[in-house]
């Protein structure tokens, strides 16, 4: 009895589940249409204006004299032209800019490779320096203690800089 309650309260729990995610979806697909609504009426807001200030446009040009549609029609030229200019610089820079980003990129790399390749040197030295006194530790019974004295005493029995006509001394 137990069991089929238990049973009961999950297909329960399970169909509120799907009901509360169908929810969501269908909220989450009046959502996109209305944004794409927006979307659309600004378009087509954004048409009605163009529409509008290219036939005022006209009108204007047909209400001008021939002397002043001319003048007229040469600064809107030069206006577009400047305008394009402006893009094109700035489309150059753009460019430009992502270039010197891309070769910044690349020169970072190249360091930090050769960075790597000399730490995994180094790396590769020490563990082979470890090796090394391990080997002479096993087979040799040569301890670190040891290697550092014999190392500390060949730096004692050099001859200084300030001396040099001292002699080695006899070990």
């Amino acid at each position: 009895m137990e069991v089929v309650r238990r049973e009961q309260v999950e297909r329960d729990r399970e169909r509120r589940r799907q009901e509360e995610k169908r929810r969501q979806l269908e909220r989450l697909w009046r959502m996109r249409e209305e944004e794409e609504e927006r979307r659309a009426a600004e378009r087509e807001r954004l048409h009605q204006e163009e529409e509008r200030r290219r036939e005022e446009e006209s009108r204007r040009l047909q209400e001008m004299e021939e002397s002043e549609r001319m003048g007229y029609l040469r600064r809107q030229q030069e206006e577009e032209e400047a305008r394009r200019r402006a893009e094109e610089e700035r489309r150059r820079r753009g460019e430009e800019a992502a270039l010197f980003a891309m070769e910044e990129s690349r020169i970072q790399a190249e360091q930090f490779a050769r960075q790597r390749v000399l730490l995994e040197q180094q790396l590769a030295f020490k563990r082979g320096l470890l090796t090394e006194a391990g080997g002479l530790e096993k087979t040799q019974d040569v301890s670190r203690p040891w290697i550092y004295s014999y190392f500390t005493l060949l730096e004692l029995s050099r001859p200084t800089q300030s001396d040099p006509n001292s002699q080695t001394p006899n070990l």
